[in-house]
């Protein structure tokens, strides 16, 4: 599913995507993702943290929120759900240094979290998420995480 929105996220959006995927019968419930990127990065993290038991897996791209956003991030709620979030280190859309709180707090508690930073990049980094990641420089926030490179081949390896 790739829904769109013109507004946050919330539990409403969540209700429907979970009607959406209990009518599908095909649906492995032990790998269900969420991605994003800019507001659906923004989503990715809400999403995560209104049910944090219900994904497999998480990949936010630019997600944590614009400059004047008040954080909306609680890592005690989404430590124990595989992360993967990506961040151009010049992005003046969605700064930085968000992300980077984010994935600080999720490595002091122990969280699983790996943390891309694309260098010299700004806002416009999906494509590079899908592509090599060796190209961007990628932190682990523990033992817990997989150093599984490529996003695609990590993403399909999680489930509950």
């Amino acid at each position: 599913m790739a829904p769109q929105a013109n507004e946050l996220w919330n539990e409403v959006h969540l209700s429907n995507i979970k009607a959406i995927i209990k009518d599908l019968p095909s649906v492995d419930t032990e790998r269900i993702y969420i991605l994003g990127h800019s507001m659906g990065g923004h989503g990715t993290y809400i999403i995560t943290q209104i049910d944090p038991n219900y994904f497999a897996a998480a990949a936010p791209s630019a997600g944590s929120g614009l400059k004047d956003t008040e954080e909306f991030i609680d890592v005690s709620k989404i430590k124990d759900i595989p992360f993967w979030a990506f961040h151009g280190d010049n992005d003046n859309v969605c700064p930085i240094d968000k992300d980077l709180k984010v994935f600080a707090e999720m490595k002091k508690i122990g969280g699983n979290m790996k943390f891309t930073t694309w260098k010299g990049e700004g806002h416009g980094i999906p494509v590079k998420n899908f592509t090599d990641n060796t190209q961007g420089n990628t932190q682990l926030s523990g033992d817990r995480c997989d150093p599984e490179p490529v996003l695609l081949k990590w993403l399909f390896a999680q489930k509950k």
